[in-house]
């Protein structure tokens, strides 16, 4: 029971719990690109603007208001390379239900300073805001109907962004495919693409359709096997694969700590069990002589 007693009451304990319970919750580790951490964006989007979006490491501080819930912070749910799932920090009550509030980002992530995304189709008090009473919905509960509304987030104060049909990511792994017919991006013509006999790089000539009239403008590019996506996603996961292992590095330390705990408890216990023996053991012995004399 004093063995019980004094593990409950350690610190240590708790902490290693708290860990080891935190570990299990992140199976899917989300987290948001390296580009967007610690910066201040404004999302436009057909004439409306939302100013001071602050992405910080696991969570966003983005105002909304559902059906008169002020929702300041929005926690990193789920993530993958295209889509990400965040979620209201606190509940929404609606209808006499208490409900967690979601949001789906269908992104592009192109620069430092600049990223295009499509939200989730469904509105909730006329905001892309999905609403349940699950604590746990999956990207594919809440990115299954996405919206060909384009937002742009960028860091300029203010941004003549239109980005080329083409580099826009339409589909994800659960969203249906982006119908970007309404939706206002530059397209494109035909490329013709020569390939050189170098085995790293790949040249491309082509010509782009302006949107306003005019004669069509040749551009040269020099295409890398690797993109600037590819480059995010991979830093992304380095960093996820770094994360997890500190965690679980801090969490075998204070189970070694722990267990150091219980063994030095325990020999506690065994000595003063031992000492009282002894003394019960001295106390007859002194006795038994009286006895017989």
């Amino acid at each position: 029971m004093n063995l019980s007693v004094k593990l409950c009451n350690s610190w240590m304990f708790y902490i290693f719990i708290w860990i080891c319970i935190h570990i299990l919750n992140t199976e899917s580790s989300c987290s948001f690109p390296t580009t967007w951490k610690d910066k201040t964006f404004k999302d436009s989007s057909s004439g409306s603007v939302t100013e001071n979006i602050h992405f910080y490491g696991g969570f966003v501080r983005w105002p909304f208001t559902v059906y008169g819930t002020n929702i300041v912070s929005w926690d990193c749910h789920a993530s993958n390379e295209n889509e990400i799932v965040i979620k209201g920090s606190i509940t929404v009550t609606h209808n006499s239900q208490t409900m967690h509030a979601y949001r789906c980002l269908l992104y592009t992530d192109t620069a430092n300073s600049l990223f295009y995304y499509f939200p989730a189709r469904d509105v909730a008090d006329g905001s892309r805001v999905i609403l349940s009473t699950s604590p746990s919905l999956s990207i594919c509960d809440v990115c299954s109907s996405i919206e060909p509304e384009l937002h742009t987030m960028s860091l300029l104060a203010s941004c003549d962004c239109t980005p080329p049909c083409s580099d826009l990511t339409t589909t994800g792994t659960c969203s249906q495919t982006v119908d970007l017919s309404n939706v206002q991006c530059t397209l494109s013509a035909t490329t013709t693409t020569i390939t050189t006999t170098s085995a790293t790089t790949t040249t491309t000539v082509s010509s782009n359709i302006p949107t306003t009239a005019g004669p069509a403008t040749p551009v040269v590019s020099t295409a890398s096997p690797s993109s600037s996506n590819t480059s995010n996603t991979t830093s992304k996961k380095s960093e996820d694969v770094f994360t997890v292992e500190v965690i679980v590095i801090l969490c075998a330390s204070l189970l070694v700590l722990c267990l150091i705990l219980v063994t030095s408890t325990v020999a506690i216990v065994i000595y003063n069990r031992n000492e009282q023996l002894r003394r019960q053991f001295l106390k007859v012995r002194k006795v038994r002589p009286a006895e017989t004399a």
